[in-house]
């Protein structure tokens, strides 16, 4: 971890790799157009992290009807937390970030409620 800046006891910026470093304690994590970059063994990496940090929610993007195409490190996918490989459960909230014909949204779920296995 690279500390960047402090703003206070409850508030900082750290710089981390999702998919080795283990997020700081929290109640919640906001990962927003990161997984998209991902191919799937670092979602899978990812996800593992968020759940074992014991936060209690993830708001993540995630793209309604994706496929979730395989793809290299750093290029772009309509990642679909929902769909296949992952399987998420239906996000408690779903927030639309586009316009009402896009799918791309940010979708809240209850980590300690995921189940998932690599």
């Amino acid at each position: 971890m690279r500390f960047v800046q402090d703003h206070g006891r409850s508030h900082f910026f750290a710089q981390r790799d999702i998919t080795l470093d283990d997020p700081p304690p929290a109640d919640a994590i906001l990962c927003r157009d990161v997984l998209t970059h991902l191919p799937d063994y670092g979602v899978w990496a990812a996800l593992s992290r968020f759940k074992a940090s014991g936060a209690r929610h993830l708001i993540a993007t995630t793209h309604i009807g994706g496929s979730n195409p395989p793809i290299l490190l750093g290029h772009w996918r309509p990642l679909d937390l929902c769909a296949p490989p992952f399987n998420l459960p239906r996000p408690r909230i779903l927030i639309l970030e586009g316009q009402a014909n896009q799918s791309k949204a940010l979708g809240v779920w209850h980590l300690g409620n995921l189940e998932f296995a690599e």
